[in-house]
């Protein structure tokens, strides 16, 4: 389950290249069906001819421009099947209600991690001064901050106790626990 290189030529996008690689990879009797891409992750519909059954792959990609003398850049991915539990659960809906059932457990997650996160609107998303409550046992409120002082970034400042948050754990808890919006630009 290593990462793959592949020199591209000028004036093909990472999607066209990682779209033809999986062609070139898959045997006969597969076939990819659709490929959608959410930043620098691919996910894809296979078939699988002989089965007649469609399962999901994940493709992690990354690009190199530095040392490619007569190339445009070298593509580097790596491709996870569904059934090894890829961590990445951005999988549009389109692509889910390709898939055949499945009896493997760690595809059967993977699905339910994908269902759940599709309409999940993650609170970093959210414009700089909104508040929110984060739902758990201890509510809290948060309101997003503009970048200032040591923050390049937006940041989340937690009202009750006058301390920074990370984004991630905010977008975390918020997927956890839930949050509602209290106010929206203050």
């Amino acid at each position: 389950m290593g990462w793959t290189g592949i020199f591209i030529n000028k004036g093909v996008t990472p999607r066209k290249a990682i779209e033809d690689e999986i062609k070139r990879i898959l045997r006969k009797e597969f076939e990819l069906l659709k490929i959608v891409g959410k930043g620098s992750t691919y996910y894809c519909a296979i078939k699988d001819k002989i089965h007649n059954e469609v399962s999901a792959m994940v493709i992690l990609t990354s690009v190199n421009t530095k040392h490619c003398p007569y190339y445009e850049y070298e593509l580097i991915y790596k491709a996870i099947g569904e059934e090894s539990h890829p961590f990445y659960y951005d999988c549009p809906k389109s692509i889910l209600n390709l898939l055949s059932p499945t009896k493997d457990d760690e595809a059967n997650k993977w699905r339910a991690k994908c269902r759940e996160n599709i309409g999940f609107v993650k609170p970093s998303t959210l414009p700089v001064g909104t508040t929110i409550k984060i739902l758990s046992d201890k509510p809290y409120l948060l309101r997003k901050m503009s970048p200032n002082y040591q923050f390049k970034r937006d940041w989340w400042y937690v009202v009750n106790e006058g301390k920074y948050q990370p984004v991630k754990d905010v977008n975390d808890a918020g997927r956890h626990y839930g949050y509602e919006i209290v106010t929206e630009n203050e």
